[in-house]
């Protein structure tokens, strides 16, 4: 008999029954299995990623084939402690030692990387945005060449931030669901 449950990949393990008659004269029998290795995410890793992943125990079921164990017993296994257990009872399971499976481990620091050198890059860029934009030589100027200056800049920076919202609206889908139920409940629909 045989049995094969197939894994899901990243939750649930392949599951495999053999029913093997193996001769009483064998003294090892070794079962072989291809798998691909799959790579886990960032989020699928143990808290400690070092330490590796563990593998369960194997369990081998062990039933004489005709129902009784031979007696006496053959000549190799007349003073095994797990052949007069066996012989003693009908069915025994024995259970391997489990594993501890060493997987490649991730740079975990490379996210914050690079939200650092985004951030880095983006409060450059805004800030020479914003300095050329706003700042300028003032030579000396007249009274309405202030006040004219000043409405500029005031139209400089309100189109600077509408600009900046705009941006954050269309990328943000949080903050644009947030002003616009702040506009209907202001009463301005779209």
């Amino acid at each position: 008999a045989r049995q094969v449950v197939p894994g899901e990949a990243r939750r649930s393990p392949t599951t495999l029954e053999l029913c093997l008659l193996v001769p009483p004269t064998t003294t090892a029998v070794v079962v072989r299995v291809d798998f691909q290795k799959a790579f886990l995410t960032v989020y699928q890793h143990p808290p400690d990623a070092s330490r590796g992943m563990d593998l369960p125990a194997v369990i081998a079921t062990l039933k004489p084939g005709n129902g009784s164990w031979p007696s006496p017993p053959p000549p190799l296994l007349s003073g095994s402690p797990l052949y007069r257990h066996l012989a003693a009872s009908h069915v025994v399971q024995v259970s391997s030692d489990g594993a501890l499976v060493q997987l490649a481990q991730p740079d975990f620091s490379m996210p914050y990387n690079v939200c650092c050198l985004t951030s880095t890059v983006l409060a450059v860029y805004i800030g020479s945005f914003l300095n050329a934009l706003l700042k300028r030589p003032t030579p000396l100027l007249t009274p309405s060449e202030v006040a004219a200056a000043a409405r500029r800049r005031k139209l400089r920076v309100a189109t600077v931030l509408v600009v900046f919202g705009a941006t954050t609206l269309h990328i943000d889908k949080v903050a644009r669901r947030s002003v616009l139920a702040w506009l209907e409940h202001i009463g301005i629909r779209f």
